[in-house]
């Protein structure tokens, strides 16, 4: 299934949109939350995270010019996948008891490895986590199926 891109303006992307946003690295699907400036608010629908994109609109420049580039960002039309009606972000519990959520130096010290390591497989999406009073928390038992799968146990 392709998506349908749909030719709109900078200043028509309204809260809602369904945009794609593609790398080399990856490629995200998700409605727009907010827009400020040069600047875009996307919730994804892979994931339900929320991640600003301070350059948005340089993604955007780039796949008007070049549809076929690597790095764009582009609305698209995402009623055949996906049909809901627009819900605010994903806001986890905030009950957190100290035995089933911890934190990156505790899952450092139970894998053996570098806090910037664990870090850097949230920001990647491999370890699901979110972030309570600015600091990461990872569900102990998801994390103990992932690194199982992973072999990292």
């Amino acid at each position: 299934m392709t998506d349908k891109v749909i030719d709109k303006a900078w200043s028509d992307i309204q809260l809602g949109d369904f945009m794609r946003w593609a790398t080399p690295r990856f490629v995200k699907y998700g409605r727009v939350v907010k827009r400020d400036g040069n600047g875009m608010t996307l919730q994804f629908i892979e994931d339900a995270n929320v991640q600003v994109i301070p350059t948005a609109k340089w993604y955007f420049v780039q796949g008007k010019l070049n549809p076929d580039s690597e790095e764009h960002l582009v609305c698209i039309d995402y009623s055949e996948w996906f049909n809901a009606p627009y819900s605010e972000p994903f806001i986890p519990p905030a009950e957190y008891a100290d035995e089933v959520w911890i934190h990156v130096f505790q899952v450092a010290e139970m894998l053996r490895w570098d806090e910037k390591e664990i870090r850097r497989k949230i920001r990647r999406g491999i370890i699901p986590a979110h972030k309570k009073d600015g600091r990461w928390v990872i569900h102990r038992e998801r994390l103990r199926d992932i690194a199982a799968k992973h072999g990292w146990l």
